[in-house]
C-alpha cells in the first residue's frame, strides 16, 4: 500500500494507522465503512501525485520499502522503487484507470534476494510494469537482471555410466 509522510496530515493513504486499524479502532463493519469515507481524499491524494508523476512522492510512503530497509520482513530481499504509476487497483484494460473506492497501490512488485556473499552479483537491468495487459485489476510487474557468476567449479565426478535398459540422458554428453 502506498503512504506518505508527506502528506499534510501524515496518515497513510489507506486510511489505517499502520496495523490494519482504521481509526483505533479494530476492522470492524463501522471501522471498514469509515474508511471507505476517508477514502476520497486519500484517493484525491494518491491520484494528484500520480497526475504529477512524482514517484518520489509515492516511494517515501511505500510500507514495503520501509519494513525491508528496517528488517521488520522478508529480511535479506531487496525490491526497486517504481518509477511508474502504482498496478492497483484498475479497471479491466489498457493504462491506468483507477477505481476511486480504492487508493492506487503498489501491491505488484519483484524482490529478490542472493546467496550470502553475492548481495551485489544481482543487477537489475529493467523493471517496469506492463500497462496494457488488460485482464485483470493488476497492471504485472517485469524485470530483467544480470546475475555474475563467481569462479564455477568444474565437476570433478565423471557421471555416472547408464544402467542397461535406461536412456542416456543428453545432458552428461
Amino acid at each position: 500500500k502506498l503512504t506518505s509522510s508527506s502528506l499534510p496530515d501524515n496518515k497513510k493513504l489507506d486510511g489505517s494507522d499502520g496495523n490494519g486499524v482504521a481509526g483505533g479502532t479494530p476492522a470492524s463493519p463501522a471501522a471498514k465503512e469509515e474508511r471507505g469515507k476517508d477514502n476520497g481524499s486519500h484517493f484525491a491524494q494518491a491520484k494528484e501525485l500520480v497526475d504529477a508523476e512524482d514517484w518520489k512522492a509515492l516511494n517515501e510512503g511505500d510500507e514495503l520499502a520501509k519494513a525491508l530497509e528496517k528488517k521488520d520482513c522478508l529480511v535479506g530481499f531487496k525490491t526497486l522503487p517504481c518509477n511508474w504509476p502504482p498496478t492497483f487497483k484498475v479497471a479491466r484494460g489498457e493504462g491506468y484507470q483507477y477505481n476511486e473506492k480504492r487508493t492506487p497501490s503498489y501491491t505488484d512488485r519483484i524482490l529478490w534476494k542472493s546467496a550470502h556473499g553475492m548481495g551485489d552479483d544481482v543487477v537489475p537491468f529493467l523493471y517496469e510494469p506492463c500497462p496494457d495487459f488488460i485482464t485483470s485489476d493488476h497492471k504485472p510487474i517485469r524485470g530483467g537482471y544480470v546475475v555474475k557468476m563467481k569462479n564455477a567449479t568444474k565437476c570433478k565426478e565423471k557421471p555416472p555410466k547408464s544402467k542397461k535398459g535406461m536412456r542416456e540422458s543428453n545432458i552428461s554428453k
